[in-house]
């Protein structure tokens, strides 16, 4: 009875292991060759620097990060027993390389002791979803903005007060 639950240990670690080789080289190989996926893959010193390394190289892939500053100054000037309203308007436009993606996501290719090899991956339609998120929000303040501005224009038809 010993020697038929070895030898079932056995046969049923030998085919766990088999089916986690073959399960682990089908995901990295789709990740890799699929078109659906943006990675990065790095080797390092330590785990650390690999995962690091190959972070970054998803983010070289990736993005821009813009923001926009608008300072809107009012001035109400008086001439002469008239008054008036001077507006300046200042925009200020930066531009930021940034990554701040939620499920990019990590494989461990090698661990040690002397190498460390890490490939960090995110589905492209991750990555749209992300933008098309980061839009809706730009076009909402835009719709802010100009309520915004509607309104100050009504003040300045009816005058200071």
């Amino acid at each position: 009875m010993k020697i038929h639950t070895k030898i079932f240990s056995l046969i049923t670690l030998f085919i766990l292991s088999f089916l986690s080789n073959q399960l682990f080289g089908q995901s990295y190989q789709e990740i890799i060759s699929s078109g659906g996926y943006i990675f990065g893959e790095a080797e390092g010193r330590s785990a650390i620097e690999a995962d690091r390394l190959a972070l970054s190289r998803v983010s070289e892939q990736l993005n821009v990060f813009v923001t926009s500053e608008v300072n809107i100054r009012r001035d109400k000037v008086k001439v002469d027993n008239t008054s008036s309203v001077r507006m300046t308007t200042e925009d200020m436009v930066n531009t930021y390389s940034q990554i701040s993606l939620s499920n990019c996501h990590t494989m461990i290719l090698e661990n040690g002791p002397k190498v460390f090899k890490t490939l960090r991956y995110v589905l492209k339609s991750e990555v749209q979803r992300t933008f098309k998120e980061r839009e809706r929000k730009v076009l909402e303040m835009l719709t802010l903005a100009e309520q915004a501005e509607e309104v100050t224009d009504l003040i300045d038809e009816q005058g200071v007060k």
